[in-house]
């Protein structure tokens, strides 16, 4: 089945070292979208930090932020998926046990950091937290202990959330069943199966979108166990690793 649509991590994938975009990658993106087909992002960043690392130099077809908590469709309609009031607040209090170094969460489209003291998140109403129906789009903990970091992730997976991680020290939860790759699919609906998806990632949080799409790249800056699940590998973020991939699909007319 021919691949129509290419998605994209953002930080250690399309983003190099110093944060910029590839002129060629810039290229390769509109090459791509110029014959047709559709062009995404897929990032645990919030919508305003995806754009500001954009700067306008490529126009997504659709967005895929927070890990699959907010979707922008290709129609430009939106769908948040956030957390429940009662599993945020488990989550919280689970984290809070931990001896983690910082928790954020993300609430109405901002990123808020706990007082790891009053337990009260900077910016937010408390009478608004774990949620008033609008709920929490996604929880961030930074561990730096390797051994802590497991154990949380352990407690975390008795709850009823999806939690990964990304980078070396961040631990992410949403809510059941969101994530990139099923941000992809609200993203895409019915008109276009992950069949006829490629997707490039780096870390944990884009597993499960690289295991589920048509060809899933890994960037050779990806963890070993994204290599291992990844059907196809490419080169590191600092080397223009779209421009490689447009080249792959469409000269090899996948």
């Amino acid at each position: 089945m021919a691949i129509q649509v290419l998605c994209t991590d953002l930080d250690g994938t399309l983003l190099n070292n110093q944060k910029e975009i590839a002129p060629a990658d810039v290229a390769a993106i509109s090459r791509w979208q110029a014959t047709g087909r559709l062009f995404g992002i897929t990032s645990g960043r919030q919508e305003t930090g995806e754009a500001r690392a954009l700067r306008t130099l490529v126009r997504p077809d659709f967005v895929v932020c927070l890990n699959g908590a907010l979707v922008i469709k290709a129609d430009r309609q939106r769908k948040r998926r956030p957390l429940s009031a009662a599993a945020a607040a488990r989550v919280i209090t689970v984290m809070m046990q931990a001896n983690v170094q910082e928790i954020v969460v993300t609430f109405q489209g901002l990123s808020h950091p706990l007082d790891m003291h009053s337990g009260r998140f900077a910016g937010i109403d408390p009478a608004a937290l774990p949620g008033d129906g609008r709920g929490i789009d996604k929880l961030s903990a930074i561990i730096k202990d390797p051994q802590t970091r497991a154990k949380l992730m352990l407690a975390l997976h008795q709850l009823p959330v999806t939690t990964t991680h990304s980078d070396t020290d961040y631990l992410e939860v949403t809510g059941p069943g969101v994530t990139k790759a099923s941000g992809l699919t609200v993203a895409l609906g019915a008109a276009c199966p992950l069949a006829q998806v490629a997707a490039v990632g780096d870390y944990g949080n884009d597993e499960e979108m690289i295991k589920q799409v048509g060809i899933g790249y890994a960037v050779a800056n990806a963890t070993a166990r994204l290599k291992a699940v990844a059907d196809r590998l490419t080169v590191a973020n600092t080397d223009a690793p779209i421009s490689h991939i447009v080249n792959d699909l469409l000269d090899t007319k996948n």
